[in-house]
């Protein structure tokens, strides 16, 4: 982007500055994971590139440690971003480094069941969910998060191979607990660890929390939605004195069987159930709850339909709600609008391309059919 205002140029020296400098880093990652592989993993035919999501994610993440240069700061410290007092160097650094981060990770956010950290889409909010994903991955694994990165970018093997070998563990347990951060992180007192994302408050970036999606069950009502793979799905309802009952069909499968008690949940706490199609669930101990629903499959594919039909219920009683605000609007967010607009257009192109070419085949990527056995269920007390 060139500042030129006085020759009626749409970018002011400000906005070049902060979308310039940050790409700078972001792009640099691309070209240090390329050469890696290429020169010295030697890694042959077409798996020398990493796919999209992890390849955007890590560089994503390099805009974030660019940041934590030009700041003086580090990561797992809670940081709210804006809250910066004005004119200091940690308020530059954000904006020239992590708000386009931010901006992303919101665009998620307010669309999480039909969007994805691995989705081969490569929009905004795919970018914004697998960056907050990695971050939040190095913050539970604690230890030197130079070594993760590092073992990322020198790899022979893509995607999902590549993540579960760098973590050392199947990621998509950790998709779930991720997926259950995003709601818990910030909101609840007395979460544990696992669910907390350690390095950002993203519920004091803007005044109001976080523009976070969710759904309100009602007594005797169906409530349908539909999971991509990745996605996840935020169900919140009320306990009075008498057991709540909640039916969940994936994928057309319903329960088979007995429901299974959710044990007393003291405030902050999570019960996570295995993945299983067909679940059903009763919850006991007055107070308000968040059902997490999780679609793990770990390769993108058709849509799982989900079905949550719930008994004994009353309407959430009080705060945590995160709902997605009416007044919310995307122009909050600290981020430049002609950048917004940019990569939509670019996103738009790229979701028009039918096809690929790789070393001169052409080919088409894979559908798969959903599976719902792969439905992960959470249930957290937040209040």
């Amino acid at each position: 982007l060139t500042p030129d205002p006085a020759r009626g140029g749409g970018f002011t020296y400000n906005t070049a500055k902060q979308n310039t400098v940050g790409v700078m880093a972001h792009e640099s990652q691309h070209l240090i994971s390329a050469s890696r592989r290429l020169y010295t993993m030697n890694v042959g035919g077409s798996s020398w590139n990493e796919v999209v999501w992890p390849n955007e994610g890590m560089s994503h993440i390099a805009e974030e440690l660019a940041f934590y240069e030009a700041s003086g700061l580090g990561p797992r410290r809670n940081l709210a971003g804006p809250s910066f007092p004005a004119g200091s160097t940690a308020r530059e650094a954000y904006f020239g480094f992590m708000a386009q981060n931010t901006s992303r990770y919101f665009n998620f956010a307010a669309e999480p069941e039909r969007n994805s950290p691995y989705e081969t889409d490569d929009d905004l909010a795919t970018r914004g969910a697998i960056w907050n994903f990695l971050r939040y991955a190095a913050d539970r694994r604690g230890g030197d998060d130079q070594q993760l990165w590092n073992t990322l970018v020198n790899s022979r093997t893509t995607g999902m191979a590549n993540l579960r070998a760098a973590l050392g563990t199947d990621p998509v347990p950790l998709f779930r607990d991720w997926a259950v951060s995003v709601y818990m992180d910030d909101a609840v007192p007395g979460v544990d660890a696992r669910f907390t994302q350690p390095s950002w408050n993203f519920r004091g970036l803007l005044q109001g929390g976080l523009p976070l999606k969710t759904r309100r069950l009602a007594s005797g009502a169906t409530s349908s939605l539909s999971l991509d793979a990745g996605g996840a799905a935020y169900l919140r309802f009320g306990v009075g004195g008498a057991r709540a009952e909640l039916r969940v069909t994936s994928g057309g499968q319903a329960p088979s069987g007995a429901c299974a008690v959710v044990p007393a949940l003291a405030v902050g706490q999570v019960h996570t159930l295995a993945p299983g199609a067909g679940q059903s669930l009763c919850v006991d101990g007055a107070g308000d709850y968040t059902l997490v629903a999780f679609y793990g499959a770990d390769v993108e594919g058709d849509a799982l339909s989900v079905d949550v039909t719930a008994t004994g219920i009353q309407p959430v009683a009080a705060t945590p709600s995160p709902d997605l605000r009416p007044a919310f609007s995307f122009s909050e967010m600290p981020v430049a609008r002609e950048d917004m607009a940019v990569r939509r257009r670019l996103n738009e192109l790229q979701r028009e391309m039918s096809d690929y070419v790789v070393g001169g085949a052409r080919y088409s990527l894979a559908s798969a059919a959903p599976d719902p056995t792969k439905l992960y269920l959470s249930v957290g007390r937040t209040r």
